[in-house]
C-alpha cells in the first residue's frame, strides 16, 4: 500500500497531477526536487527492509518486492535525469562569457 501511495504521490507531483513538489527552505528548486525524490527513496528503502523481515516468507512478499523495486528504479532515474539537466544548465551558464555569473 505504501508503496502505490508513494508512486502515485510522486506521479502527481512531476508530472500533470497538479499537486507541486513541496518546498525547502532556502533550496534552489533543481535541488529541493532532487532532495525530495531521495526522501521517497529512502521512505521505500526502509518500507521494503521492514517487510521483508517481516513479511519475507509470504507468497505475495516477491510481488511487492518487485513492485518496490520498479518504484525505486523509477525515482533513481528521475532523479539522476534531474540532476543532469541542472548540471548542464550550469555547465552552459558558466561556459557563456557575457553571463554575469563571473
Amino acid at each position: 500500500m505504501l508503496v502505490k501511495q508513494t508512486r502515485d504521490d510522486f506521479l502527481q507531483r512531476t508530472g500533470s497531477g497538479g499537486k507541486s513538489i513541496p518546498k525547502g527552505k532556502n533550496l534552489p528548486e533543481s535541488v529541493n526536487n532532487i532532495v525530495w525524490v531521495r526522501q521517497l527513496e529512502a521512505r521505500v528503502e526502509e518500507t521494503m527492509k521492514t517487510a521483508e523481515a517481516l513479511l519475507g516468507d509470504l507468497p505475495g512478499f516477491k510481488s511487492f518486492r518487485k513492485d518496490a523495486a520498479e518504484l525505486l528504479e523509477e525515482l533513481s532515474t528521475w532523479r539522476q535525469e534531474t540532476f543532469d539537466e541542472w548540471s548542464r544548465d550550469v555547465q552552459g551558464l558558466m561556459e557563456d562569457q557575457n553571463n554575469a555569473i563571473w
